[in-house]
């Protein structure tokens, strides 16, 4: 994984490849790790590349307030030079997700979002191919 440092903070992060044109955010719950992503990054992976990337990270520091999250994974997002961004985001990401579309509304062009029940194994991979259209 790479690093980003913002505001004294060091945010772990991955990014590949996608199978499409825009770039896609993957949050998953502070209860999960990086890894529950990985159906789902085998299913991209296994399909030719596109100008896309997906990245996934350890957005979740305990002590930290969803606002200076939020604004954590803003700066990660703007110095990656994401664009065209989609987000699927999980669980208590959700909140984080609307903080970042609070301080910069431009930030998504497309969201995914669940609250509660996520979805798992086959059905989430569903869900997001449906939501990236691949």
């Amino acid at each position: 994984m790479a690093v980003f440092f913002h505001n004294g903070r060091t945010l772990a992060y991955q990014s590949d490849f996608a199978p499409f044109s825009h770039d896609l955010l993957l949050l998953h719950s502070s209860n999960f790790k990086p890894e529950f992503w990985r159906p789902v990054l085998e299913v991209f992976a296994a399909q030719p590349s596109a100008s896309g990337r997906v990245v996934t990270c350890e957005w979740f520091e305990a002590g930290r307030d969803i606002e200076m999250m939020a604004g954590d994974l803003s700066g990660l997002v703007r110095t990656l030079g994401l664009h065209s961004l989609h987000v699927v985001a999980c669980g208590d990401a959700v909140e984080v997700v609307t903080a970042m579309t609070r301080l910069h509304a431009e930030i998504f062009s497309k969201t995914l979002l669940f609250p509660q029940n996520v979805p798992r194994g086959e059905d989430l991979e569903r869900a997001i191919r449906d939501f990236v259209q691949i």
